[in-house]
C-alpha cells in the first residue's frame, strides 16, 4: 500500500481522503502504509474507521453489508475514499454512486467484478498478486489454462495459491526431494527461491523471508462487455520497505489502530 499511497496523490491529485479499515493487523497495515506515503505527498486523511471489523466478522458465519462502513466515515471534504476490507462489493458501490474512490485492499476483484455493475466502473486500487489481463506471456498462459480446467477466469486466491505451490514444489526439488532436512528446505532453498516466470511478474525473496515482486495500480474497465480489472502502472520489485532505509524503517513503531495518528481527523 505505500506505493499506492504516492500514486493517489500524484496521478488522481487527491488532496484529502477517508479510510475505513478491519480492526487488526491487516487493515491498520493497509490503512498505515497508505496513509504514510500519501501524506508524505502533501495529502491528508481527514476521516477514518478502523472499526469496519464490527460489521464485517471475517471468522463469523456474520457478513452484513459493508457498505454502511465507507457511506458513514466519508465526509464531503473527502475526494474519495480508501477501502482495507476484503471483498467490499456493496461497499464500493455504495459509495462508489456518490463520489470518486479508490479501492484498496482485496477489492474488488475479478470475482467481484462479475457480481457488479457500473458503480464498480473507474474504481483503482492495487494488487501484487495477478489479474487475468495481465500482459505476460506466463500469465497468458497460466490464465488459459486455468480456465479451460475450473470454466472461470482465475481469482487472486487461485493465482495466490498456484504460485506457493509451486515455490514449495521447486523448493522440493532443489534439494531432491529431501523434505525431513528441515533446514536445507527452509533455511536455503524456499528463502533462495526466485522466479522470473511467475503469473505474476518476477518474484524473489528477501532475506527477511518476504516477497520482493511487482505491485499493478489497476483501474475497473469495462472490455469486450465484461468488467476487468485493467493494469494502468506498475511498481517493479517492491519490498515490504519499498523506497525506504530497512534498518531506519524497522526502527519506527509498526502500524497500528494509532499508527500513524490521523492529524486531520
Amino acid at each position: 500500500m505505500q506505493p499506492f499511497g504516492e500514486w493517489v496523490a500524484k496521478n488522481l491529485k487527491y488532496k484529502k481522503v477517508a479510510t475505513v479499515g478491519l480492526d487488526y493487523a491487516f487493515g491498520w497495515e493497509t490503512v498505515g502504509g497508505f496513509q504514510r506515503t500519501f501524506e508524505e505527498q502533501g495529502g491528508q486523511v481527514d476521516a477514518e474507521d478502523l472499526d469496519a471489523a464490527q460489521h464485517h466478522r471475517l471468522l463469523s458465519v456474520h457478513r452484513p453489508d459493508p457498505a454502511a462502513t465507507p457511506t458513514r466515515c466519508s465526509p464531503s471534504s473527502s475526494d474519495g475514499w480508501i477501502a482495507a476490507v476484503r471483498e467490499a462489493v456493496r461497499g464500493v458501490g455504495a459509495e462508489g454512486r456518490r463520489s470518486r474512490s479508490s479501492a484498496a485492499g482485496r477489492s474488488p476483484t475479478s470475482r467481484c467484478c462479475r457480481q457488479m455493475g457500473d458503480e464498480a466502473l473507474g474504481v483503482h486500487h492495487r494488487r501484487s498478486t495477478t489479474p487475468p489481463a495481465l500482459d505476460n506471456p506466463a500469465n497468458k498462459k497460466y490464465a488459459k489454462a486455468f480456465e479451460a480446467k475450473a470454466g472461470k477466469i482465475p481469482s487472486y486466491y487461485a493465482e495466490t495459491c498456484y504460485t506457493n505451490m509451486r515455490w514449495i514444489v521447486e523448493a522440493i526439488k532443489a534439494i531432491n526431494g529431501k523434505v525431513e532436512d528441515r533446514e536445507a528446505l527452509l533455511g536455503r532453498s524456499a528463502r533462495r527461491w526466485s522466479s522470473r516466470t511467475s503469473a505474476r511478474g518476477p518474484v524473489v525473496i528477501d532475506k527477511w523471508g518476504n516477497p520482493v515482486q511487482n505491485i499493478y495500480v489497476r483501474k475497473v474497465e469495462r472490455v469486450g462487455g465484461q468488467l476487468q480489472n485493467s493494469v494502468i502502472f506498475t511498481y517493479p520489485a517492491v519490498s515490504q520497505f519499498w523506497k525506504y532505509n530497512p534498518d531506519e524503517f524497522l526502527k519506527q513503531p509498526l502500524y497500528t489502530r494509532d499508527y500513524p495518528p490521523c492529524k486531520h481527523c
